[in-house]
C-alpha cells in the first residue's frame, strides 16, 4: 500500500490480523489475548520474519521474545530481554536458526573498533 512504508502500527496490525485469522496451528496465544504474541521488529532478511515479545500479563523487561520465519511454520523463544537478543544477534552468538548472520558476514565491530573510523560520527 503506498505511502505506508514504514508505518510500523500498520505492519504490526496486520501481522496480528494475519495469526488470529490465518495461521493454522499457532503455538502461541494473540495479543490482547494473555499470554499473546506483540510484534515488535520485522527482519527482512530472506527466510527471517518477525520478531514478538510474548506478553504475559508480568514485568515487560521480562516478556521473553519470540521469533517466526516469515511463514510462520518455525519458531524460537528465547529468554532475556529485546536488548539481550540483538545484541547477541550483532555479535553472532544468537543460536537461532531463524535470525543468523549471512555465511561469510564479517562480524559486527563498533566503529570507533574499525580501522577506516576517523573519530568523529560524520
Amino acid at each position: 500500500m503506498s505511502g505506508r512504508e514504514g508505518d510500523l502500527p500498520h505492519m504490526f496490525a496486520g501481522a496480528l490480523a494475519i495469526l488470529r485469522e490465518e495461521v493454522e496451528d499457532l503455538p502461541y496465544g494473540v495479543y490482547p489475548q494473555i499470554p499473546g504474541l506483540l510484534p515488535w521488529a520485522r527482519c527482512t532478511r530472506p527466510g527471517a520474519g518477525l520478531l514478538f515479545w510474548l506478553v504475559d500479563g508480568g514485568d515487560p523487561d521480562k516478556w521473553p521474545v519470540v521469533l517466526s520465519d516469515l511463514n510462520y511454520d518455525h519458531w524460537e523463544e528465547f529468554d532475556g530481554t529485546a536488548v539481550d537478543i540483538l545484541s547477541a544477534l550483532v555479535a553472532g552468538e544468537l543460536p537461532s536458526q531463524i535470525l543468523s548472520r549471512s555465511e561469510g558476514a564479517e562480524p559486527y565491530r563498533p566503529r570507533q573498533a574499525r580501522s577506516d573510523a576517523h573519530g568523529s560520527l560524520w
